[in-house]
């Protein structure tokens, strides 16, 4: 048996990777979500991210990595906006 390992890149999205092993359903919430962000305001991301802090921690396993994209994806946008890009 061979292994093979690649080399991350700077440019290669952490969030790519974890959305490969998302359902269909749970790609297709995330695009949603991605479609909203343009339209909220610093303070409803923020909102945003304190409920899934609160509802993610009781959250059963199988719903992490959704859980970790979300809020990959919401601070990405955040430093965005807060000029931190």
């Amino acid at each position: 048996m061979v292994l093979y390992y690649r080399k991350r890149s700077r440019e290669e999205d952490p969030a790519k990777s974890e959305l490969v092993s998302l359902s269909a359903e749970d790609q297709a919430k995330l695009e949603r979500i991605k479609a909203m962000l343009p339209m909220m305001s610093p303070e409803q991301i923020r909102m945003l991210m304190n409920q899934l802090e609160t509802s993610g921690a009781d959250a059963p396993e199988d719903r992490q990595p959704m859980i970790r994209t979300v809020k990959q994806i919401l601070v990405e946008r955040l430093k965005q906006l807060e000029g931190g890009n």
